[in-house]
This record gives C-alpha cells, structure tokens and sequence, in this order.
C-alpha cells in the first residue's frame, strides 16, 4: 500500500477494499466510490464486493449471479470516465475448497477481476458452519477457524487476508490458546507470503466488553503485536461500505503499523 507518513500525519492514496449496493449490506456504486476517490486526491481505487456464489450460499450478504456482468460492466465504464485514477476489479471471497474452481476460471479468467481477497466469515466444525459473528466461542472453535484460515492462505490464490483478527469480537479472551493458534497463523501467512489485512471496519464497529474493559472487537492489538514477531506484512483498508468511509479508519491501521513495527506489503495488482 502507498502511503506517506509526515509528522504524524497520513496521506493515503490507495483503498482496495470497497463494497457497493449489491451486497445487500452497503451502500453506493463504482461511480459513487470514484467520485469520492477523487474528491480525496486517491491515486488508486479497488471495488471489491462479496462475491456471488455459484450455489446462492450465503446470498443475504452478497451479490447475486446475476449482478456479475453488470459489477463488471460499472467498473469498466467507470475505468475509461476517471481517467486520474487507477481503478481495480476485485472480489471479496469467501474460503471454501470447492469455490475455489470457480473463483479461479470465473471470476479471474471469465470475469477479468483484477485481484481476490481472501476471508472467512463461515467456518466448518464439528460438521455444523459457524459464522463468525456468532463464534469461535471456545478454544476449539477457535481451532477451527484459525485452521480454516490457514487453508485460504495456503491457496496463493488472494491478494491478502481480510480481517484475519476479526474472531476477537466472539472469542473475548487472549489467552494462551488465542496466542498458540495465532502462532500458526502468522507462521503461515509468512511461509506463503500472503499479507494479512489491518481493517479499518472494526474501528467503527461498537466497542464490547470482554469481562475486564471495554474495547473495540478488532483490529487485536494482542494480535497485531504478536504478528510483528513473524516478520509478516500487512496491508491496511477501511473495508468502506458506504462512499463516506472510502478512507475512513486507514490512519487507525497505520497508527498499529507504526506501533508494533509491522512491514506494508507491497501489493501488486497485474
């Protein structure tokens, strides 16, 4: 991610983690995130919206089959219109080994999306599916989640991780389980050199008390301490879902950067 830093003070350049309309949960379209960018001097624009998904699983929370030529037909005309700024397709995509076909020849090839986030707001255990709102609540659903993360991770098929810290907001206790599966993650995440996100959502997300203090559900300071052991990179985004937050929270993640000594990625995005 481009960004300068001076006297405290940050200029950001580049979000590439935007939802529109279509997933049902946010607001604005590729024009309306464009005319934002502009207004802010953005050098570089990615749309990434929950991806549709071949089965309609989890169709409350993303877009539609049918909304993929249309997604793919706005970014295109808003690419050629705003010519000063560098405008990405992306997708938000939900792990799963057997969309991983689909994301690949669909959604890379047919498609031409530019880039693919990789998260997980499902997670398989015990052969039930657990949102991630919902849990992990104890250490073996943390397991599992961590576990299921390392699998998406070790795909090399996303630009990076969204939100990999996000399981904080259920399980409310950083304890020693929390530090080992965490452990794994990082150890990954820096084997297959695949950078985890910094997500500027979760700073605008309710604060919750975890039985000894209030705190916001994520991004972990535990977490992002911990990562800066592993050598791992990071990127940082407002995960906007409305025009308004299009930046919104990005100095909140550079902010952790700085404090834990965590390296930027160097995204590329052919």
């Amino acid at each position: 991610m481009t960004s300068i830093l001076r006297n405290h003070n940050v200029r950001i350049t580049r979000n590439l983690h935007t939802h529109t309309y279509r997933c049902k949960h946010a607001e604005g379209d590729v024009e309306d995130y464009c005319e934002k960018a502009v207004k802010l001097g953005l050098n570089e624009l990615g749309i990434s919206d929950h991806t549709a998904l071949p089965d309609n699983r989890w169709d409350f929370v993303r877009m539609d089959m049918g909304d993929l030529a249309d997604y793919s037909k706005r970014i295109g005309s808003a690419k050629s219109q705003y010519h000063h700024l560098t405008l990405y397709m992306g997708m938000e995509c939900d792990f799963d080994d057997g969309y991983m076909k689909f994301y690949e020849e669909e959604l890379l090839g047919e498609l031409g999306c530019d880039y693919l986030i990789g998260s997980v707001h499902w997670f398989p255990h015990k052969g039930d599916w657990i949102n991630i709102n919902d849990g992990p609540a104890t250490s073996a659903e943390l397991n599992s989640y961590i576990s299921f993360l390392i699998k998406a991770i070790s795909t090399n098929k996303f630009l990076f991780i969204a939100h990999p810290d996000v399981f904080y907001q259920s399980y409310r206790t950083w304890d020693e389980y929390c530090a080992s599966a965490c452990k794994d993650l990082f150890t990954a995440a820096s084997d297959y050199n695949v950078p985890l996100e910094i997500n500027g959502l979760g700073f605008r997300k309710p604060m919750i008390f975890d039985g000894q203090e209030y705190r916001r559900p994520y991004p972990s300071n535990n977490f992002w301490e911990l990562a800066s052991d592993f050598g791992i990179t990071v990127t940082c985004n407002s995960d906007a879902h409305r025009p308004e937050d299009l930046i919104t929270n990005i100095d909140d993640g550079i902010e952790l950067v700085n404090r834990f000594d965590l390296k930027i990625a160097e995204l590329k995005i052919n």
